[in-house]
């Protein structure tokens, strides 16, 4: 399911009441969009596919993977599950279980400014690069900026996808006036 399905709508909800701080732990209003009510989705009408899962990773954390054979996610990603405990930085227990998986399906979390993994020792010899490639943790297609009483973004996007972002103030947000956000300290 892409972020632009719209289908999860019902497993917001129920996240959301079987989680009723889910807003102040994730920072966020439960989205269709978001990756933890589309899991909760699968769940509910494709069991045997749930079942399978073994670790959730989005679109460029999976290319990551490939390259260099760990599984890592960014916070500002992150962010855009769902499932990320904005204050403490690290995935929330309470809002995995809402979905039914655990740390265990999770990726490791890094900041987007720190360097993740190392492109895979083959990988490396077969392009013929004799010195150690580092894979950026950031880089996400988009972020997005907003204002509340206590921080505020702004992003600079560029036409073929990247974009820049700014940040002050503190890490709390006012789910009441915003829609996603990408966290910072």
């Amino acid at each position: 399911m892409l972020c632009n399905d719209t289908r999860a709508y019902v497993e917001c909800a129920e996240i959301e009441a079987s989680e009723p701080e889910a807003p102040a732990i994730s920072g966020n209003l439960m989205m269709p969009g978001f990756t933890a009510p589309k899991l909760l989705w699968m769940r509910k009408r494709e069991p045997v596919v749930f079942e399978r899962v073994r670790k959730v990773v989005l679109p460029k954390d999976y290319v990551g993977l490939c390259l260099s054979g760990e599984t890592v996610c960014d916070m500002s990603d992150a962010s855009g599950t769902g499932w990320l405990d904005v204050a403490d930085r690290d995935w929330s227990d309470r809002l995995l279980a809402a979905t039914h998986l655990t740390r265990s399906h999770m990726p490791r979390l890094v900041e987007g400014t720190e360097c993740a993994a190392q492109l895979r020792e083959a990988l490396r010899r077969e392009w013929g690069i004799s010195h150690t490639v580092w894979i950026a943790g950031g880089a996400a297609i988009d972020v997005h900026g907003g204002h509340t009483k206590r921080w505020s973004c702004a992003t600079l996007r560029y036409p073929l996808g990247g974009a820049t972002r700014r940040c002050t103030g503190g890490s709390r947000s006012d789910p009441g006036r915003e829609r996603a956000r990408e966290p910072r300290a």
